[in-house]
């Protein structure tokens, strides 16, 4: 599958990448530099080890166990999407939560930045209950978001938010 920019006004094409399957959720920076997508990356199959001794000779042991690794991911499975850009086109935002450390619960997760520096991800937001959709004012002082409180409540009302940003 090939992700290609396409200038329709002069009938011209360019390949940018090819990848082993479609591209999704595709998103310039504000200043035309960058390209952030989505795509699915098939990974490892699972690596389990559990230490089961060799069966002695003629032992009648029962199958294999069944291994699940069944995580629930975000989005139908895709994992965790960008969601906005800083005006400068330095960073991309975005909604991460679900890990080993809240033990897989979605209702948990915070608003994280990447720099396109390599620099680790920096953590936004940290409050309890799930915050999502970040979107950055176009002079990069202020993030909305969307969050509520976790409840540990069946239905729970999403709320706008509003959070100034050190630095801009």
């Amino acid at each position: 599958t090939q992700l290609r920019v396409v200038w329709p006004d002069r009938g011209v094409t360019a390949k940018l990448a090819t990848l082993p399957s479609g591209a999704s959720n595709i998103s310039w920076s504000p200043n035309g530099e960058w390209l952030a997508f989505t795509a699915f990356v098939r990974g490892p199959g699972p690596q389990v080890d559990i230490g089961m001794p060799t069966p002695p000779p003629g032992a009648d042991w029962a199958e294999s166990a069944l291994v699940d690794e069944t995580v629930r991911y975000e989005f139908d499975g895709v994992g965790e999407l960008p969601d906005g850009w800083a005006p400068n086109g330095q960073e991309l935002f975005y909604s991460y939560g679900g890990d080993a450390e809240t033990n897989f619960d979605f209702s948990e997760s915070d608003i994280y930045a990447v720099s396109l520096d390599g620099a680790d991800p920096r953590q936004i937001t940290d409050y309890p209950g799930a915050e999502s959709s970040p979107s950055i004012s176009p002079d990069g002082e202020t993030l909305a978001y969307l969050g509520f409180e976790n409840r540990q409540a069946s239905q729970q009302n999403t709320h706008l938010f509003l959070l100034e940003l050190d630095g801009g």
